[in-house]
């Protein structure tokens, strides 16, 4: 009979045993780490669908059912403290407070915040006998108001001050009354991973009178959507004004809003000091599903808000080089820096920070990404192709160049001016062919390449939620 060769495993092979072990094993626990991120992420999304609900439906059932004769809105702020209470008289007599406490631990989420206090959200809700004094502190109990903490979706303590940061936020809050009497709130929520799709919003008539047929309910009148016309016809909300607005109350504004200022053109003056005055207008405001994608740079993708001229010229790269990208650029520290900080703070405070994907140049082979509170556009966003650019297919174009059918055969909506003649801006890719040279957008509007070393505008866009 013949005998089996019984020789032993070699060295060799029991690295190559190894190394396939250990492949697999990594491949598995990417794949189960990326699908628990996502099941937390929709627990996350229930769990903030829940509260939204239960509490837009106590508020607007009092609203909407009994009826408000009179609505007041107070504030008090108090160091990074924030108290807002919206006091309403309802038409059977009674009194129902709203109040929502916002106050921001410093954080990359609230750099304004305070590195003495720890994040704290609450919302109270409820029938009183007198409202609550809100620049009594701490606030006073009263009648039946009850109290809804937000949700707990994570938190960590900082390491510069050792507070702790609530990832889930109240990030702002807009409650207006309109000339024609129409009461309308907006709590707006912030999640990292969620960003700022997420609100509240109640809009109600104040002392509106029934026609007769309403009287059970005027739930059918008038939703948390808007108002639905009845006879006599209910009066019509004053048209949202991007030009006239606060930054506070376009970052809470729904993207239906702010469509009529974007398709206008509307543009809206920002001091900058020694800067100069200058305009931004809408750029974006849809979120299609790539923005959801793995990989994807954040700049196109929900409410950006773009400057609609030059602020001045600067290099792209003190050194004439491309190494490192956007990231490692002397243009991206002018911007995060001298730029920002000459940002009114208003201003300052509903700017979010932003997954920056940026292209490498000719020696490249891997895209850079950052995270950003300004960034610089990309080619695709303008003209909708590469344009030399590696990091095209991780971007979209922008909501606004697109309604302009900017090509790079149709590109004089591209124009950016700078004290009222046309000039190049920077882009913030790198030029694929080269190892010098930037992106930029030419006098004309069209595509352009330039020397990094050399000077061109710096005309910035950013996000607001």
């Amino acid at each position: 009979m013949k005998k089996l060769n019984n020789k032993g495993i070699t060295t060799i092979e029991v690295i190559i045993c190894f190394i396939l072990v250990v492949t697999i094993t990594t491949s598995m626990f990417a794949t189960v780490s990326s699908f628990n991120q996502k099941r937390i992420i929709e627990q996350y999304k229930e769990e903030i669908y829940t509260y939204k609900n239960l509490l837009t439906k106590e508020i607007q059932d009092d609203f909407i059912k009994i009826g408000v004769t009179t609505a007041e809105y107070k504030t008090n702020v108090s160091g990074s403290k924030t108290i807002h209470s919206v006091n309403c008289v309802m038409k059977d007599g009674s009194k129902r407070q709203l109040i929502i406490i916002q106050q921001f631990s410093k954080s990359e989420y609230h750099p304004s915040g305070s590195a003495s206090v720890n994040d704290y959200y609450m919302i109270k809700y409820g029938a009183t006998n007198n409202f609550v004094d809100i620049s009594v502190n701490p606030l006073p109990e009263s009648g039946d108001i009850i109290e809804y903490p937000i949700p707990e979706l994570g938190s960590f303590k900082d390491d510069d001050t050792g507070k702790i940061v609530q990832d889930f936020s109240i990030n702002n809050v807009s409650v207006t009354i309109t000339p024609d009497n129409v009461l309308n709130i907006y709590i707006g929520f912030y999640h990292p991973e969620l960003t700022t799709r997420y609100g509240i919003q109640v809009i109600c008539p104040i002392n509106y009178v029934s026609t007769g047929r309403d009287s059970g309910s005027r739930f059918n009148l008038y939703t948390a959507s808007g108002i639905v016309p009845d006879t006599p016809t209910p009066p019509t909300p004053t048209p949202f004004s991007f030009s006239t607005a606060t930054w506070a109350q376009i970052a809470a504004a729904t993207p239906e809003q702010l469509q009529a200022a974007m398709a206008a053109g509307e543009t809206k003056d920002v001091n900058m000091g020694s800067l100069g005055t200058h305009k931004v207008r809408i750029a974006n405001l849809s979120t299609p599903s790539e923005c959801n994608g793995s990989g994807y740079s954040k700049t196109a993708c929900g409410k950006v808000i773009e400057f609609a001229d030059i602020i001045t010229i600067h290099n792209m790269n003190s050194p004439n080089s491309t190494e490192g990208g956007w990231p490692a650029t002397s243009m991206r520290t002018y911007v995060s820096n001298d730029i920002y900080n000459a940002l009114p703070s208003d201003l300052k405070n509903v700017i979010i920070n932003t997954t920056v994907v940026s292209g490498h140049d000719q020696n490249g082979t891997t895209n850079f990404t950052s995270t950003d509170k300004l960034y610089l556009l990309s080619p695709k966003e303008v003209w909708k192709t590469d344009n030399y650019d590696s990091s095209a297919n991780a971007t979209r174009q922008l909501d606004y160049y697109q309604n302009k059918g900017v090509t790079t055969s149709n590109y004089s909506a591209a124009i950016k001016q700078r004290s009222g003649s046309n000039a190049t801006w920077w882009l913030r890719s790198a030029y694929s062919g080269s190892t010098i040279s930037f992106n930029d957008v030419s006098s004309n509007g069209n595509w352009h390449a330039y020397s990094s070393s050399m000077s061109s505008g710096v005309s910035p866009a950013f996000r607001i939620g």
